[in-house]
């Protein structure tokens, strides 16, 4: 969201605003708060998903939610960056760099199967 923000340095335009703006860089912690919760309800559906293919479908693509997520956080922070807003591409960076570890390390490594 602090890219879309700054919408009007791209071509996403300014199509809204926080009245009251935000703790970061214009965007309240609620915010964070409501996308972390639609995040962790997708990947535990594609976990719950995940749990009943069968063992060749499940290490094949394994991790694909946690790398669709990031691919999301790469786009913004590559935009960040192109519109030069530096300090939300560098905080950006380091938010999502222990999660993009994960991921790739879920992605190449996959899951071993309980149970």
């Amino acid at each position: 969201d602090p890219v879309a923000l700054r919408g009007e340095r791209w071509f996403l335009g300014r199509i809204y605003h926080y009245p009251g703006g935000g703790v970061h860089h214009g965007v309240p912690l609620s915010n964070y708060g409501g996308w972390w919760l639609v995040g962790a309800t997708i990947l535990g559906l594609f976990a719950w998903i995940d749990r009943r293919l069968p063992a060749e479908p499940q290490r094949a693509g394994a991790g694909l939610g946690a790398l669709f997520y990031l691919s999301i956080m790469a786009f913004c922070v590559g935009v960040a960056g192109w519109i030069g807003a530096w300090e939300v591409a560098v905080s950006g960076g380091l938010i999502a760099s222990p999660i993009a570890a994960l991921a790739l390390g879920r992605a190449l490594l996959g899951q071993p199967r309980r149970g």
